[in-house]
């Protein structure tokens, strides 16, 4: 047996990177794998988990043969993705209809009866944020209303990241930062916040549980295990979205640490050592990955993709 390694995900908008790390941290290898967009009607933009999990076996066989490393020295995989998503998952974890990107703009109207019903300061107060059509709530309310399924398969609502670990591992979780992602948790205890979920008209019974980012929550299941060139039973651990990971990785844990993302979308983070509010109503606060910490961050969607229209 050689050294142990371990294998991580980063499924973002444009394509997949599957990278192979060793026990001090150091990059062995990457491979990326590219995928596309889908807008069937004006402001709507969605995306095939299927197709983006498919991409993601190939680049983690491709990988796995590039640096030669044996299967059985890999000891944990983990899993980063884009951010603010939703798909509606059955039981199981199977995706019921494409992800609706964090892109699409086609609960305006949804975002629009929330300000209605809530004005700007209640809504930051319960939510952390003034609530858009690029937010996960109204993305709810209107699969809610427009795609309700009649025989209620729906079982969780889930980001990218946390569809994609379902998928791995038939395990329904999310990390405190994807969590805080969805507006919906109690900044005090981390939890689902049931009056927020009342607000919102969206049913706190199908949030997925909570876990630490750091928390093994399941194992590759035989499918997962062929798709991705893996052993059946390789330790998955929650992970966390690209905004808490990208803080990670530029090595802004402390308080007073930021990053600036310069990917399909730029986004900076500010890392504060307690929960931070904007009187401005601006930035918004998110759960870090290092418990007890948080992240003001604020996106401006029209970075890369500006570029990549541009062309």
């Amino acid at each position: 047996m050689g050294s142990p390694v371990v294998v991580a995900y980063d499924v973002g908008t444009s394509g997949v990177k599957a990278v192979i790390v060793d026990a001090a941290g150091r990059v062995l290898g990457s491979r990326v794998r590219t995928y596309g967009i889908d807008t069937p009607r004006p402001g709507w933009v969605e995306q095939d988990i299927e197709t983006m999990i498919a991409e993601l076996g190939r680049a983690s066989r491709e990988v796995m043969a590039d640096v030669g490393v044996e299967p059985r020295d890999v000891v944990a995989v983990g899993v980063t993705a884009q951010m603010f998503s939703l798909v509606p998952v059955d039981g199981a974890g199977r995706p019921l209809r494409p992800m609706l990107s964090w892109l699409d703009e086609r609960a305006a109207g949804q975002a629009a009866a929330l300000a209605r019903r809530i004005p700007p300061d209640r809504q930051y107060a319960t939510f952390d944020a003034l609530l858009t059509a690029k937010d996960i709530v109204p993305r709810i309310n209107w699969l809610q209303s427009e795609e309700s399924s009649p025989d209620g398969r729906t079982a969780w609502y889930l980001d990218c990241k946390e569809t994609i670990v379902a998928r791995l591992t038939g395990t329904i979780a999310i990390d405190p930062a994807g969590a805080s992602a969805f507006r919906l948790t109690n900044p005090v205890t981390g939890e689902w916040d049931a009056e927020a979920c009342a607000a919102a008209d969206v049913p706190i019974n199908r949030l997925p549980p909570i876990h630490a980012a750091t928390a093994v929550v399941g194992t590759l299941t035989p499918e997962a295990a062929s798709l991705t060139g893996l052993p059946a039973g390789t330790p998955v651990v929650a992970g966390a979205g690209d905004v808490p990971a990208s803080q990670v990785g530029v090595g802004a844990g402390a308080p007073g640490g930021a990053h600036l993302s310069l990917g399909t979308a730029v986004y900076l983070g500010m890392v504060a050592d307690h929960h931070l509010v904007d009187p401005g109503r601006r930035l918004g606060p998110l759960s870090h990955v290092v418990p007890g910490r948080w992240i003001l961050w604020l996106e401006i969607a029209t970075g890369g993709a500006a570029l990549s229209w541009l062309d």
